[in-house]
């Protein structure tokens, strides 16, 4: 790929749930678990933005955080 062309994801294909409803199912999150993930989520916005080019995000909301198993 050209490193002019812009770089999309297409986020109808990913598998897994959005951070809306995987919180929606674990009602017993510890705050614990949920500090633990938004700590991951700091982590992979720090990581793009020091990517050269700076990558932005321009839309970041639990619908569209997506969580695995992995």
């Amino acid at each position: 790929m050209d490193k002019s062309s812009p770089l999309c994801l297409i986020t109808e294909f990913i598998t897994g749930k959005n951070l809306t409803n995987y919180i929606k199912n674990e009602p017993n999150m510890s705050e614990l678990k949920k500090i633990e993930i938004a700590l991951e989520i700091a982590e992979g916005l720090k990581y793009l933005h020091y990517c050269s080019p700076q990558i932005i995000h321009r839309d970041l909301t639990p619908n569209n955080i997506f969580v695995s198993s992995i």
